[in-house]
């Protein structure tokens, strides 16, 4: 399709239609939270809590999230974006409380072709990335926390009085994000060009990956690529482990996810180098 200005006009006509034919659901899925989502969140937090407890996690235990007891509290409402929602919730391990970010994927995602997170089939494409983003990040020791882990992506089905809803979920620790004012206060230099050395690899990073891959890191919007504090240090985090399929048939998402990715590498950019 690249390159031929017929089919480029065809797929766009497609895409600009399914947005418009989506762009109610996608806007409530987006902003309104219900007190019927809140009840549903809090069965698929159940729901991944059983799985772990059947020993079915790939990449985490029970243990690690829940402890011995299973329990789980302090459950909130905390983001939305336009392909899933989160809940916050805290459990107990080893005497210590853990703090949780559960990702809850909408029905649709907000144009066809993109990949819908109530598909099994997203659910799998999203976990096979995810571990080709493991593997990658594996041999470059700047990217070592990149990821937020563990991290765990389960495909979930609820039933309840003869009614089904399914759909992709992600399980990943919170982490402490810092702002600009504090990073000027708080950050050594020795972090700082660390920040640095993280970022200029990442920045490598998804050059490769669309070269090799033909994927793209989804940095659309605030709260992707942030820096992070842990045990006292700072590290870049992506957040959102998603991707954009550059081969699929979406000129517009492609070119808003591109100018979108190139605004959020600048910014991430001139943050880490102001703060040099």
């Amino acid at each position: 399709m690249r390159g031929d200005p017929r089919k480029l006009i065809t797929a766009g006509v497609r895409e600009a239609a399914s947005f418009v034919a989506r762009v109610g659901e996608t806007m409530r899925s987006k902003y309104i939270w219900t007190h019927t989502e809140m009840e549903q969140a809090i069965g698929y937090l159940i729901y991944v809590r059983e799985y772990l407890k059947h020993q079915k996690g790939k990449h985490v235990t029970f243990q690690e999230i829940f402890g011995t007891s299973g329990e789980f509290f302090e459950v909130k409402h905390f983001k939305r974006g336009f392909n899933s929602k989160s809940i916050t919730f805290k459990t107990i391990v080893n005497d210590e409380v853990r703090k949780w970010v559960l990702k809850i994927g909408h029905r649709i995602s907000p144009v066809v072709d993109f990949g819908d997170p109530s598909t099994e089939a997203y659910s799998k494409e999203y976990e096979e990335r995810l571990n080709m983003l493991r593997e990658k990040i594996s041999t470059i020791p700047a990217l070592a926390f990149l990821l937020p882990e563990p991290q765990e992506v389960v495909w979930a089905v609820l039933r309840e009085e003869g009614e089904q809803t399914a759909t992709t979920l992600v399980v990943q620790p919170f982490v402490h994000v810092i702002k600009t004012r504090m990073a000027k206060k708080k950050l050594s230099e020795k972090q700082r060009k660390t920040l640095l050395k993280e970022f200029e690899a990442f920045k490598k990073l998804t050059g490769d990956l669309a070269q090799a891959h033909n994927l793209q890191p989804d940095l659309l919007g605030e709260g992707n690529l942030e820096i992070m504090e842990k045990d006292g240090a700072y590290h870049l985090v992506l957040l959102d482990s998603g991707f954009v399929n550059l081969d699929a048939p979406l000129p517009i998402t492609h070119a808003v996810m591109h100018f979108a990715g190139q605004q959020t590498l600048a910014n991430t950019e001139n943050l880490i180098r102001k703060i040099l």
